[in-house]
């Protein structure tokens, strides 16, 4: 596996846990608004270098797999859908909010990730595994 997949699993797994720390936290607390910056900054970096590095080669590739193709349009729509999802959340409660209803909201978004990321590896980083193999050969 490549150094580059290796680091960017590293980071999904970074990322999912700092949305289980932050759902033991009550949004109202000193630790809320500063772990949620630091999700924020990481995730923007983490989506910066998955754009920068993985996307692009698998766009190149799909101009001749129509397969691929759907399935990298597919991800790029999720990929909208979650980055909106996040960003509605943390205008909602980057300023603190109701703790029932961040709780609700906290536990959805952290589900969605969790998927997200486990289906952009299964799918998206086995692909450019086979890509990257197949071009090495």
């Amino acid at each position: 596996m490549s150094d580059l997949i290796r680091r960017l699993e590293s980071e999904h797994a970074s990322l999912v846990d700092s949305f289980n720390k932050i759902k033991r936290l009550e949004i109202n607390s000193d630790g809320a608004p500063v772990l949620l910056q630091s999700i924020k900054t990481a995730l923007l970096a983490h989506l910066k270098k998955e754009n920068e590095t993985i996307y692009p080669k698998l766009r190149e590739e799909s101009f001749n797999n129509p397969r691929l193709q759907q399935t990298l349009d597919l991800f790029a729509r999720d990929i909208v859908r979650l980055a909106t999802v996040f960003i509605e959340f943390l205008d909602k409660y980057s300023q603190g909010g109701s703790q029932s209803d961040y709780a609700g909201d906290i536990s959805r978004l952290a589900i969605i990730m969790s998927a997200f990321a486990r289906r952009e590896e299964d799918v998206i980083f086995s692909a450019y595994k086979d890509f990257t193999i197949g071009r090495a050969a």
